[in-house]
């Protein structure tokens, strides 16, 4: 019984950083789409219902997802120390 509750902890343990992550992730990139929608003039708003912020220009879900990978590659390198 020890060793099964142990197995369990571990797990847990094991998955609530990744689970975290996956979920800012997630709720960043939705974030960065819904802000961001590309191009949104004044014109487009009420037709398309994006949002004109400033930022649009520099950050995308595209870039985002490079920086993501880009990020993840780097870390894997040098083994997740920094």
């Amino acid at each position: 019984m020890t060793a099964s509750l142990l197995t369990l902890h571990d797990a847990v343990e094991i998955l609530w950083l990744p689970l975290v992550i996956g979920i800012i992730t997630a709720a960043a990139t939705w974030l960065i789409w819904y802000y961001t929608t590309v191009p949104c003039t004044p014109e487009a708003v009420a037709l398309h219902n994006c949002n004109p912020v400033r930022i649009a220009r520099y950050v995308n879900v595209e870039i985002w997802a490079r920086c993501l990978t880009l990020g993840t590659l780097a870390g894997g390198l040098i083994g997740g120390e920094v």
